[in-house]
């Protein structure tokens, strides 16, 4: 457990409900009462930045005003579990129906890639299409809340550990070098991809229509309110001939008119504006 200390006047009873409210005015992340276990992640996150404890970190943290705070307190409490080709039948999909679709389209294809983490969503798509669609010019905007992640995902560079999650031995020869501490995506599969720090709940809408917007295992962080208002935000920014992947398990809001889920997708919607 945290050791909260005692001058502060604060202890992780009533330093949890402040930090849930201080995620959720952030970046819409809602986390529950009896997670306060999560507290523990802030120990090395405080150190690092100077303070002697997990109380002077929060207080400052809490008082505003401080970006970089902010980006920590988010960074240290959002999930970046992530692994190349997660969900086989989600990338068959792809493979099978959407891929021809957009093949069909006959034009370059944008796509978008939110809360990428670190950055396997990405890259495993750039390996799809550069494998099965080697004609079709494609371009990725990957984005995601947690900068010190986004900075990660944008060096291309993965542990044994990682690469070996989803990737066979050919993918990894072929779309891999290898360098000082694991393997790096290939330049050509790094060209087409940009990562930019970007909240789902922020004020500012992309200013583009993509064909494909991944935005997967993200929907179920958020309340009612913010999971709408993040639909309406991917449906917006969605081409009329686009797709949509979420979670599978994530079913879309109520208001998501204009989208039909594929029953055998995996959690792909397709637009039928």
């Amino acid at each position: 457990m945290v050791t909260m200390s005692s001058n502060v006047g604060l202890n992780e009873t009533t330093l949890w409900p402040l930090v849930r409210q201080r995620l959720r005015a952030l970046c819409g992340l809602v986390l529950q009462e009896d997670q306060a276990y999560l507290l523990n992640r802030l120990e090395p996150v405080a150190r690092s930045l100077g303070f002697p404890s997990v109380p002077l970190f929060l207080s400052a943290t809490l008082a505003g005003g401080r970006d970089d705070l902010d980006s920590a307190l988010v960074e240290s409490m959002t999930t970046h579990e992530s692994s190349f080709f997660r969900d086989p039948v989600f990338w068959e999909t792809i493979r099978t129906r959407i891929g021809p679709a957009l093949a069909a389209l006959g034009r370059p294809i944008r796509i978008w890639s939110a809360a990428c983490s670190t950055g396997q969503e990405p890259y495993s798509m750039a390996m799809l299409l550069s494998t099965h669609f080697p004609n079709m010019p494609f371009e990725i905007w990957a984005t995601d809340i947690a900068q010190d992640t986004l900075a990660r995902a944008g060096s291309g560079v993965f542990t044994k550990v990682e690469v070996e999650r989803g990737l066979t031995p050919v993918q990894l020869q072929k779309h891999f070098d290898p360098v000082k501490g694991g393997f790096r995506v290939v330049e050509a599969l790094r060209r087409p991809i940009r990562f930019d720090v970007y909240n789902l709940l922020g004020a500012a809408h992309p200013l583009r229509r993509f064909d494909v917007i991944f935005c997967r295992n993200v929907l179920v962080y958020f309340d009612d309110p913010s999971r709408e208002r993040v639909m309406r935000r991917l449906q917006d920014a969605l081409s009329p001939e686009g797709w949509l992947g979420l979670g599978a398990t994530e079913l879309p809001v109520k208001d998501a008119v204009g989208l039909k889920r594929l029953a055998d997708g995996a959690g792909w919607l397709e637009c039928t504006r």
